[in-house]
């Protein structure tokens, strides 16, 4: 194969096998430059003029005048390598100003040019006219620039109209999902806790993923010692299948007790039912008592399962009311302990009984005393 049977194949690559009587008729009167790989070393460019007369495609006499440049050496074909092959890797077409651009070509560069217009909007803030702009973009393109207008919505404090235009545009979950629980988890750090909460609502994500972000969400409150919002966050756990629920009321009702936020406390323990608590429950008792607040220490002394340390605490606190001149409630207390039914065993029980129905306390705390605990209540 000589150099010009060599260039006209080449075309021929170039223009996916079209005719060589259309590829010339294309190509007339053009300056063709072909940068192969030795010509970018040593920057040689060689040039080739094709000549304005058509060739019929039969022919495969070469045109009547190619001009190569005094650089270029034919290669004889029986010396010919693969290697040898020069390898077409630009080829710059110049038209006297015209453009060979095909119908294809234009449609492209529309859109990428639409595409920026829409872009430049989001970047001014200009939402309103890149919606409008966005409208003559391809579906495809135009879910992803709603996405980022929607973001430049949630940016400029509107998230009405951030969710609006995910609704209405790009509706797709697996795309919506995400941008929610961005949007969730910054109103978060923002303490926007209602805002969060909005945008956790709007995911489709099933409980999955909602119990995911709703923990995420009281988790940095937790950290943040907002034990409140935690809480808050965490209620909308409380019928799911999972153990965040108690988890979270059991570390906050202990920090409560750390903090001396008894009250609040004694809140977040009381909605625990399958979580073990008592022995949190039993110290906030306590703590109850040092403060002398004996109401609130008999009520958290019902859940201590340590028997003997229960019935204890329970004269203690009678002893107390007695002391300060509350025969009644020291009364009341001495009865609570009988209605147990295993702090005082059979032998006593009846005695305490008519003891404390006559209101006389010294002889029922005696018998309750003396009496011992019961393995199992009457």
């Amino acid at each position: 194969m000589n150099i010009f049977e060599r260039i006209a194949w080449s075309f021929q690559q170039i223009f996916c096998c079209r005719s060589y009587s259309k590829f010339l008729t294309v190509f007339e009167t053009k300056n063709i430059r072909i940068i192969s790989p030795s010509d970018l070393t040593n920057n040689q460019i060689r040039v080739i003029e094709i000549n304005q007369h058509p060739i019929e495609p039969e022919k495969t006499d070469v045109p009547s005048k190619i001009v190569v440049d005094s650089q270029a050496q034919p290669i004889k074909s029986e010396s010919m390598n693969q290697k040898d092959i020069p390898v077409l890797n630009e080829v710059v077409l110049q038209d006297n100003n015209k453009s060979l651009i095909s119908k294809d070509e234009k449609g492209l560069e529309q859109v990428l040019i639409q595409d920026e217009k829409v872009q430049n909007y989001i970047k001014v803030g200009n939402l309103e006219e890149a919606s409008k702009a966005n409208e003559e973009l391809p579906y495809e393109t135009q879910k992803d620039n709603y996405c980022s207008i929607a973001r430049a919505y949630f940016q400029q404090d509107n998230s009405e109209k951030a969710i609006k235009i995910l609704d209405k545009y790009v509706i797709k979950s697996g795309i919506t999902d995400p941008i929610y629980e961005e949007f969730a988890l910054h109103c978060c750090r923002k303490a926007k806790y209602a805002e969060s909460i909005k945008f956790i609502n709007k995911i489709y994500g099933g409980p999955t993923l909602k119990s995911k972000i709703f923990v995420t969400v009281a988790e940095e409150y937790y950290q943040k010692k907002d034990f409140e919002n935690a809480l808050q966050t965490i209620s909308h756990l409380k019928n799911s299948n999972n153990d965040n629920f108690e988890d979270f009321h059991l570390k906050i009702g202990r920090d409560y007790i750390e903090q001396g936020k008894l009250d609040e406390a004694g809140s977040a323990l009381s909605r625990i039912i399958y979580k073990e608590s008592s022995a949190l429950l039993t110290i906030l008792a306590k703590k109850y008592y040092e403060r002398k607040d004996l109401k609130n220490a008999l009520i958290y002394n019902q859940v201590n399962k340590d028997y003997e340390a229960k019935k204890i605490f329970y004269i203690q606190i009678a002893q107390d009311y007695q002391k300060e001149g509350h025969h009644a409630e020291a009364i009341d207390v001495l009865r609570q302990i009988c209605s147990h039914g295993y702090l005082v065993d059979s032998k006593y029980s009846a005695i305490c009984k008519d003891y404390i129905d006559n209101n006389n306390f010294d002889k029922a705390l005696e018998c309750i005393t003396l009496s011992s605990i019961r393995k199992t209540a009457w």
